[in-house]
């Protein structure tokens, strides 16, 4: 067998070599197999997502553990500015009423 074509990289006789005195054993015989290997087509959805703002995090963790239900409340809570607050939550937070 030519080196170009061979599934390992290194001679039979390195193989041999290394059993024999890496491993501490006796080799008999070599045996050459191949295993299958099944060629597929694959497809596949790529779907680029956004950074997801920190302060988004804390926005909606707000509501969903402390129950706080408008922009209002988590503006007072979180110490935030009202208007950033609205910015953020969009449609999701009412108002502070």
């Amino acid at each position: 067998m030519k080196a170009a074509t061979r599934l390992i990289p290194y001679p039979e006789q390195r193989a041999v070599e290394d059993v024999a005195f890496a491993q501490q054993a006796v080799p008999t015989r070599i045996f050459a197999f191949l295993m299958p290997v099944w060629r597929v087509q694959i497809k596949a959805t790529v779907t680029e997502g956004e950074p997801y703002d920190l302060i988004d995090w804390y926005l909606e963790r707000g509501i969903a553990e402390g129950r706080l239900r408008t922009a209002g409340e988590l503006a007072e809570f979180f110490a935030l500015d009202p208007v950033l607050v609205t910015a953020r939550c969009g449609s999701w937070a009412p108002s502070a009423t």
